[in-house]
């Protein structure tokens, strides 16, 4: 053997770790990006990273997940985003609780709604499904129409964030306690398909509001989660507020392709891909032990 392994990526989807090869395009390092499912072989390794999807949504496969984290602990291995903890933080109805406990800003929101007295953001997703849909609801009839069998639903209070034509968020990439990278994302509308934007600015993390900031680093360790993004919407009607209202830890959406280029500036995904790149590097200088 050549070296130690020092990444294990839980997931089984290739596409939803595409910025993970971009970064290696870049620049080579001894990384090993290992897709693991349940019935793998467990390769050597040094850190392991779990990220979400598919495989550890049910309960039978999450129960597998967490004896694989067992026995990867025990063999002395470092482990970022603990299967228990990105667990917790596929699910809305029980972050938000987290994160309300922990005094960081959420909507006011319902888990599987039946009616609705005032507009809402519809969260829909079953089992299997990779990502939300999303839906601003003004009715009740509305909001039983998007309803889907055998699937789960959050209704989070409006919070209006339109002007200049778009719906407007933050989104502020984490790892290791530390802003990576930040974004002030628009959608024309609310109504698309995890959570897609039309245009996105770049911004120097140093140059958030220190209270979004702070609220953003917090929800990781809110959570017990290392690397993650979160999105955050401001009211037109109050600037000086600000209100979390998604983590993701799979953080799929930061590697520039060729459908990046509608929306992202040259010079964005050039940060894009440095951000990959020091993601790589924070992997690696995370290992419990240096490589052999």
């Amino acid at each position: 053997m050549t070296g130690s392994l020092p990444m294990i990526v839980l997931t089984r989807s290739n596409q939803a770790n595409r910025f993970l090869m971009a970064a290696l395009d870049l620049q080579p390092l001894p990384y090993h990006i290992f897709y693991l499912d349940e019935d793998s072989k467990i390769p050597e390794a040094s850190v392991v990273l779990f990220r979400p999807g598919p495989s550890i949504e049910q309960k039978d496969r999450l129960e597998a997940a967490l004896r694989l984290e067992n026995k990867l602990r025990e063999r002395g291995l470092h482990i970022l985003n603990q299967v228990s903890n990105i667990w917790t933080a596929m699910y809305r109805h029980l972050y938000f609780g987290i994160l309300r406990r922990a005094s960081i800003s959420v909507p006011d929101y319902i888990q599987n709604p039946t009616s609705i007295g005032k507009p809402v953001v519809l969260r829909t997703c079953v089992p299997g499904q990779d990502g939300d849909d999303i839906y601003l609801v003004e009715t009740t009839e509305q909001l039983r129409s998007l309803l889907k069998p055998g699937g789960t639903s959050v209704a989070m209070e409006f919070i209006n964030t339109y002007h200049d034509g778009l719906h407007w968020k933050h989104r502020i990439h984490v790892m290791g306690g530390k802003i990576d990278m930040a974004a002030y994302s628009g959608s024309k509308s609310w109504v698309n398909r995890g959570g897609g934007e039309d245009i996105s600015k770049g911004i120097d993390p140093s140059k958030l509001y220190p209270n979004l900031a702070n609220a953003a680093v917090r929800v990781g360790e809110a959570l017990g989660i290392d690397y993650y993004s979160v999105d955050a919407v401001t009211p037109v009607e109050a600037p000086d507020k600000f209100y979390i209202t998604d983590v993701n830890t799979a953080a799929t959406d930061m590697a520039p392709n060729a459908e990046d280029e509608k929306r992202f500036t040259p010079e964005e995904i050039v940060v894009r891909r440095k951000h990959g790149e020091r993601y790589m590097k924070w992997l690696y200088n995370s290992t419990s032990s240096s490589p052999g």
